[in-house]
């Protein structure tokens, strides 16, 4: 075994060939050197060379001797399982982290400086430069969490082309979201539930599956044209109070009998021409609830899809939920009306108008 010191000396690492001193720990150093002979550093065996990695729980992270320079070496390969574990902990989605680990398995073995995070992503399609640098992202922020040296991953992070900026703006039509229904009608039965719960309620896919994987344990309140179920979700910074939904997907969703999976979801979509996404799904409806047309209050809206903050007190919280079950009415008639177009239901004769809001139809609900 041969012992080393976790600094190292890299000369020429700056302009005017002035050395550095370059710690592989930053911060941590101090401790991790009084713990040397504990730790175990020894030499590993990794391909062509040999990298000068601690042994503590295979790091993945070292030193390799080159003849100019020692340049700290990240092994993705070694690092791996204990970056899964560091991500599994931030309670990322499942969704996010598949993807994130698919382009690192794909494009990124070992890291020996700046210009390999560059080529790494030469020759790239944006979407897969967007993808990959989430993933090169985290596997540094995990590094740094772990006592590599941060001064040396900002010159690595620095060297990750940026997404390009910009919003997307496209928000669907009616008249496509009427042809997708007509599609998703057609197919997979529980892919069908999902997709109209999502027009409904305005939920993020994620929630809207777990929604209905668990709804046989649900409290729904029936009102007169929709249901509204408490959800209690947060993820990150993600939340969901309640779902919201109309009559007809309430008996669909009485009718499901299987499990559903957003990836798979998600594939099944693609593979549908002409269906809209998800997530278009979900700008639509809060465009249509803010629209002229309804005129649902914005802080309404929100509170619905789940944009409302955490932060939000008892008192208020009530407050957006009895207003959401005033203003909610207008939107499920008008969704049950782009599934009349789509011919998946007769038309109906309502008893009352809930774009109209009057004082009668605010007491059939009780809110009033």
């Amino acid at each position: 075994m041969r012992e080393i010191s976790p600094s190292t000396v890299v000369p020429g690492s700056n302009p005017g060939g002035r050395t550095t001193k370059l710690s592989l720990f930053g911060k941590r150093e101090p401790l991790l050197r009084e713990n040397c002979r504990l730790l175990g550093f020894q030499g590993v065996s990794g391909g062509s060379g040999v990298y000068l990695a601690p042994s503590w729980g295979s790091a993945g992270c070292g030193t390799v001797p080159g003849p100019s320079q020692d340049r700290p070496v990240i092994d993705y390969r070694v690092l791996r399982d204990g970056f899964v574990a560091f991500l599994e902990s931030r309670r990322f989605n499942g969704r996010y982290v598949k993807c994130m680990l698919s382009y690192l398995d794909k494009y990124v073995s070992v890291i020996r400086g700046p210009m390999d995070v560059v080529r790494v992503f030469a020759g790239l399609t944006e979407g897969q430069q967007h993808n990959l640098s989430r993933g090169l992202r985290n596997l540094f922020n995990f590094l740094e969490a772990q006592g590599f040296d941060k001064g040396y991953l900002d010159v690595l992070r620095r060297n990750i082309p940026k997404d390009n900026c910009g919003f997307d703006v496209h928000i669907p039509s009616e008249d496509e979201i009427v042809a997708s229904l007509r599609v998703i009608a057609d197919g997979c039965f529980k892919y069908r539930v999902v997709y109209e719960l999502i027009l409904d309620s305005g939920l993020r896919l994620e929630e809207a599956c777990r929604f209905i994987n668990a709804f046989s344990r649900a409290q729904v309140e029936e009102f007169e044209g929709f249901c509204v179920a408490p959800l209690g979700y947060f993820r990150r910074s993600k939340l969901a109070y309640f779902a919201f939904f109309t009559d007809e997907i309430f008996r669909l969703l009485k009718q499901l009998k299987e499990k559903v999976d957003p990836i798979s979801a998600v594939t099944y979509r693609r593979k549908k021409p002409g269906l809209v996404a998800f997530k278009y799904l979900r700008k639509f409806v809060n465009d249509t609830m803010t629209s002229d047309e309804l005129n649902i209050p914005e802080s309404v809206a929100d509170f619905i899809q789940g944009r409302t903050p955490k932060s939000i007190g008892a008192k208020h919280y009530m407050k957006l939920k009895r207003k959401a079950i005033q203003f909610y009415p207008r939107y499920a008639e008008y969704v049950s009306g782009l599934r009349q177009k789509a011919e998946l239901i007769k038309p109906k004769n309502p008893s009352f108008s809930v774009i109209a809001n009057t004082d009668e139809s605010q007491r059939g609900l009780g809110l009033i």
